[in-house]
């Protein structure tokens, strides 16, 4: 993939370059030129070509940058910029940052990737990540609690979230508990949290978030759920970069605060755009189906919710939640 790599960065501004002048930047044959193409096209990347006029990706694209992301993160006083480590392509980046956490990595490292193979939604769901069109981002953090103490980290992760596409221009946003963010009633992103429970009652947390900034119409047609990008929102071409760099400083405020605070300073905040706050709701739990009046989350990051029996908690976990009308 990394000749590949090299290859897409020639042609990332979306104009035409012949097969001799890539071959000779690359220091391949236009033969090994037409090679890496297809087995672009195989990947879903839409480079196409033109008798005559040679090679040119559909759209101009912005790749990710490690340095351009570091320009946009802000560090807490005190702190020091994150490590961000950049891939072309894995199974998800979850996983591979739970595999930096095995090599020691320190707190606050970022993975980004251009793809995933294997992105993971909940509840088993797989997250669709084409190439170079939107974010998938994971954080890693440890923590000198144990697992009790880390019920509303999807929900802190999820403000952070939140804060970083206000602050890019979206507007009409909600959060959805425990781990969506939906913009004008559709998908815009979401959160997949991994806990490792370490001795001595420590743990290794790994946020990871998918964000949808410039979805292909063809390739968005096999989510099974309606969805939202940045782009479209905004109207105009998102940096990923940008946006990356600015969710990382966004992690790093919540996150901290949460560290230290707990849940219930950053509870207000998230309750302003809760989307099912008194709304009826079904809650689907180890196959039961609950009924009844969402009334927002408690101290502990779980849902309360008013039924017919009183009020009912519900942690995440294996839970589904949905508007019942």
């Amino acid at each position: 993939m990394a000749a590949s790599i090299d290859l897409l960065r020639l042609l990332a501004d979306g104009e035409f370059h012949s097969g001799e002048a890539l071959g000779q930047a690359l220091g391949v044959t236009r033969s090994a030129v037409w090679k890496m193409v297809r087995a672009l096209r195989r990947e879903g990347v839409d480079v196409y070509t033109v008798h005559g006029r040679g090679y040119k990706w559909a759209r101009p694209v912005e790749l990710l940058d490690r340095q351009r992301i570091e320009r946009f993160i802000t560090v807490p006083e005190g702190g020091a910029t994150p490590q961000v480590v950049v891939e072309a392509r894995v199974v998800s980046t979850n996983l591979t940052a739970l595999a930096l956490a095995k090599r020691d990595f320190p707190a606050g490292t970022v993975c980004v990737a251009e793809m995933q193979e294997g992105g993971r939604g909940r509840r088993g769901r797989s997250w669709y990540s084409p190439f170079a069109r939107n974010i998938y981002c994971s954080m890693l953090w440890r923590f000198e609690r144990g697992l009790h103490g880390l019920g509303g980290i999807s929900l802190v992760t999820g403000l952070a979230v939140l804060r970083t596409v206000i602050e890019a221009g979206v507007t009409d946003v909600a959060l959805k508990w425990p781990n969506d963010l939906y913009c004008h009633g559709r998908k815009l992103a979401g959160v997949l949290v991994d806990v490792t429970a370490e001795s001595g009652g420590a743990s290794t947390v790994v946020m990871g978030i998918g964000i949808n900034v410039a979805m292909d119409d063809r390739a968005g047609a096999v989510i099974d759920q309606p969805w939202i990008d940045l782009q479209r929102v905004i109207g105009k071409p998102v940096s990923r970069n940008q946006v990356i760099g600015r969710l990382i400083s966004h992690l790093l405020l919540v996150i901290g605060q949460f560290e230290t605070e707990g849940l219930s300073p950053l509870l207000e905040e998230w309750r302003r755009y809760d989307m099912t706050y008194g709304q009826p709701v079904i809650v689907k739990k180890d196959r039961v189906s609950y009924t009844g009046i969402a009334c927002g989350v408690n101290e502990e990051g779980a849902l309360v919710l008013s039924g017919r029996g009183g009020r009912q908690v519900h942690f995440t976990g294996e839970v589904s939640l949905r508007l019942s009308h």
